[in-house]
């Protein structure tokens, strides 16, 4: 089971085949995905999620962008599968109103 950031995080990254560097990450996570999200709740996030081989990093290349890029690891995409599926049984169960007592 996936944090919620972790998920959308998993789920951005999947969405660029050519990587993403954090402020662009995070960016999108609170633009496209409505997350309001720390700098440092992402970033401890992704440093997690390396931890896990989830997002790999590489460091750039001479005469390219000085930052980082973050890509989802194929152990990523496996996770995000597994919890898609996780979570559609769990909506596809019928929600069951609660009891009161009289």
């Amino acid at each position: 089971m996936l944090a919620p950031l972790d998920l959308v995080v998993l789920v951005t990254l999947s969405r660029r085949p050519n990587g993403s560097h954090g402020y662009d990450l995070l960016q999108t996570v609170r633009d496209e995905h409505g997350v309001d999200v720390a700098t440092t709740s992402l970033y401890r996030a992704l440093r997690q999620l390396l931890e896990r081989d989830l997002v790999a990093e590489t460091e750039p290349e001479p005469g390219e962008d000085a930052r980082r890029r973050r890509y989802i690891t194929p152990a990523g995409a496996d996770a995000v599968a597994a919890e898609r599926t996780r979570l559609t049984k769990l909506f596809a169960a019928p929600l069951r109103p609660a009891r009161t007592r009289a």
